[in-house]
């Protein structure tokens, strides 16, 4: 049986190239949002990791600021002082054992009568220079210029047996606690890396426990040209802390894409322990303010701006606008990378806490 002829079902060339251009289109249109989607994230990721290096650059400075000036039993009272003249007694690059144990001055007698060196200091970064105090250039490697350093000092935390300290070079504060109840000690406290010299006592019934001997903490924070340095370096700006460890200053990273750091210092300026005024450094060295004779042992807060930008540059973008760090100002840098501006106000809480009491 002979089956009649059916015509065959399909498109014709006219619908076939519908199809396809119906399909270029909706395939473009879905490129198009793909590349935007990961061109978002990608500018939302930076400015995520921006934001991020730029808290952390401040929590890290904040938090040895909260510790500036704390020396364990060591009660800087009354009329006990402070050595402020930072090119000469109070040099926070200060490193080998004769030169530390110049920025303090004791004597026969209680602790209370002793000078040492003030907690924070800080170096305002004035146009293309900053004079530095003695030995700092070595200490301090590629620092940006006309952005600000500040240099933090304290004792350890941590107490230790001055046996401990044999051989690492680190020195150390040890504090009479004795003097009221035992017979007088040679003096009220040592500054000394040996520890057949931290023979002080503390307090006990028989007068004859050593007393433990906190190693002594100079932390420098300022802006370097770049993060890996080596060779021509990478170029990226950084966060870096000077560390004074076992007599010897070590240079580490903080965080990355950090473009200038600026610091204004809150004055008591009646001894209540309460912020009357901010300044800035008028110069590099002696005093925070000449003019008003303001010492670096009146501040009791500190203010702290950080420029973060991000680690690329971004395709179409200048940077053109002026930034404003508090009192200072930092021209467009012309390029095509981002930048935000991150600040903390932090209270020096053993300084501020002395003279509330």
């Amino acid at each position: 049986m002979i089956r009649p002829f059916r015509p065959q079902g399909g498109v014709t060339l006219i619908e076939l190239l519908v199809v396809l251009a119906i399909g270029a289109i909706i395939a473009a249109a879905m490129a198009s949002l793909f590349a935007q989607s990961s061109t978002t994230r990608e500018q939302v990721n930076r400015t995520s990791q921006r934001i991020e290096n730029g808290r952390f650059a401040l929590d890290a400075i904040a938090e040895d600021i909260r510790l500036a000036g704390y020396y364990g039993d060591l009660w800087p009272v009354g009329n006990l002082g402070y050595n402020t003249d930072i090119t000469g007694n109070a040099n926070p690059c200060a490193s080998t054992l004769a030169d530390i144990q110049a920025q303090w001055a004791w004597s026969v007698g209680p602790p209370s009568s002793a000078t040492v060196p003030v907690p924070v200091i800080g170096l305002e970064g004035h146009g293309a220079t900053i004079t530095l105090p003695t030995g700092c250039s070595a200490i301090l490697p590629n620092l940006k210029t006309g952005t600000d350093l500040i240099a933090l000092r304290r004792a350890s935390t941590l107490a230790v047996a001055p046996s401990s300290l044999s051989g690492t070079g680190a020195v150390a504060l040890q504090v009479s606690t004795q003097t009221n109840l035992c017979p007088a000690e040679p003096s009220g406290l040592m500054v000394h890396s040996n520890p057949a010299n931290l023979t002080l006592h503390r307090a006990d019934p028989s007068c004859g426990q050593t007393a433990l001997a906190r190693p002594l903490v100079t932390h420098i924070y300022y802006v370097a040209t770049c993060n890996n340095c080596s060779g021509g370096g990478d170029g990226i700006p950084t966060l870096k802390l000077a560390e004074m460890v076992n007599g010897a200053f070590a240079v580490r990273s903080i965080a990355p894409g950090i473009d200038h750091l600026h610091l204004e210092y809150g004055v008591d300026t009646d001894g209540d322990g309460a912020v009357d005024e901010y300044r800035v450094p008028t110069n590099h060295n002696t005093k925070l303010d000449d003019v008003a004779g303001r010492e670096w042992f009146d501040v009791v807060s500190v203010k702290a701006y950080v420029l973060a930008r991000d680690l690329e540059s971004t395709t179409g973008f200048t940077d053109s606008q002026n930034h404003t760090l508090g009192t200072k100002t930092v021209a467009a840098y012309g390029d095509s990378i981002k930048r935000s501006v991150s600040t903390t106000t932090v209270r020096l809480v053993n300084m501020a806490g002395r003279r509330e009491s």
